[in-house]
């Protein structure tokens, strides 16, 4: 329908940071290494970014060689402005104005969806590792190993402090290969020893405080409600199943990259557990 199609535009408009990428673009396609250069951001959170303009259909990424490249599809914003023009006596006002449009509609969203959404949906992935589970535990929650994992492929962790308890927080910073640093927070809601821990994250800068996802040009689409979740099960052969469920659709997180950064982070984790048990 259009008028899916527009919501999902202006909800990429929204953005102060995808509008700055768009206004790049319009002076010929470029690639996310240089997109990225403007910006005080990862190349992974402009990554993101990214893909939530691709897909809104408003930008195309191909390969080149070994680099990604952006290019501008005009006919995307001809549809935006055609809307607007047709209905301009309420959009007068600066693009910026857009935002709390783009919130009532998605309030209108959840609210239509609220509670319907089934835990297929949610993102779930499983690891096998080849260690007893009391181990794999350990490596999961002890902030001087959580370090040596936390965050995707070529990220380091220099700081991680964990108070592991119910009603505790954990707060780690995530440098990326180019130094650009970023921190994530929690709380743990439940914790059941060598089965189960249940959690919610946020964004919080380097003291723990919580941070508004948007002022770090971040759409973050949890499902309404939800918290991550860990269970851990003897799998048998001193093998343990690891699965992790996340607070956002499967489809949500391969689109915002989440599914890719958290198969690199378990692949990780098994590097982890495999020098533990090594060392036992």
């Amino acid at each position: 329908m259009v008028v899916d199609k527009l919501d999902i535009m202006f909800a990429a408009l929204s953005d102060p940071t995808r509008r700055a990428m768009i206004e790049q673009l319009s002076r010929g396609p470029a690639s996310v290494h240089v997109l990225t250069e403007p910006f005080a951001l990862s190349q992974q959170m402009i990554s993101k970014h990214v893909a939530y303009l691709v897909r809104a259909r408003i930008v195309i990424k191909t390969k080149r060689g070994r680099e990604s490249v952006c290019t501008l599809r005009p006919e995307a914003i001809k549809t935006v402005s055609d809307w607007a023009i047709r209905y301009r006596r309420f959009w007068e006002e600066r693009f910026d104005r857009l935002d709390a449009v783009v919130k009532q509609m998605k309030k209108r969203r959840l609210e239509m969806t609220k509670n319907k959404v089934d835990q297929a949906e949610r993102m779930v992935i499983t690891r096998i590792f080849d260690a007893p589970r009391a181990l794999v535990w350990k490596a999961w929650t002890d902030p001087k190993y959580v370090m040596q994992w936390w965050g995707p492929k070529g990220f380091t962790s220099p700081v991680c402090k964990i108070d592991f308890r119910v009603g505790g927080k954990f707060l780690c910073c995530m440098r990326s290969p180019d130094g650009q640093e970023g921190w994530n927070g929690g709380e743990y809601h439940e914790i059941v020893l060598h089965e189960k821990i249940v959690y919610s994250m946020y964004f919080p800068d380097s003291e723990g405080n919580k941070i508004d996802p948007a002022e770090l040009g971040i759409e973050h689409e949890a499902i309404d409600a939800a918290r991550d979740a860990v269970i851990f099960e003897d799998f048998g052969n001193g093998q343990t199943k690891v699965t992790l469920i996340g607070n956002e659709t499967m489809e949500n997180a391969k689109n915002s990259g989440q599914l890719e950064g958290w198969n690199e982070i378990l692949d990780k984790v098994a590097a982890v557990v495999a020098g533990l048990a090594q060392a036992k």
